[in-house]
């Protein structure tokens, strides 16, 4: 799968978390953050598409994937990411 279709994907999977993907030009790489109370995923827009790949599995490596489904090999990509660390609810 090349890294336009891998991208569109991981677009495809944020939204069914109840997480905004923004896509915004700035000087930062990208993350989840709280915006007035919502969850989003903010990513530079000026970045390499592999780059915003990566940003987006070390994010989703983080949330509770059971209950969606994702393609296995997207889901592999994201559970491969090195900084996987689950978020801690509270």
């Amino acid at each position: 799968m090349d890294d336009a279709k891998i991208l569109e994907q991981l677009q495809a999977v944020i939204p069914k978390l109840g997480i905004e993907l923004k896509e915004v030009d700035g000087d930062f790489t990208g993350g989840i953050c709280r915006l007035q109370g919502r969850r989003v995923l903010l990513i530079n827009a000026s970045l390499t598409t592999r780059k915003m790949i990566d940003i987006m599995c070390r994010e989703l490596a983080r949330e509770d994937l059971s209950h969606i489904f994702i393609l296995p090999a997207i889901r592999k990509k994201i559970e491969a990411c090195n900084s996987y660390r689950p978020r801690l609810r509270t």
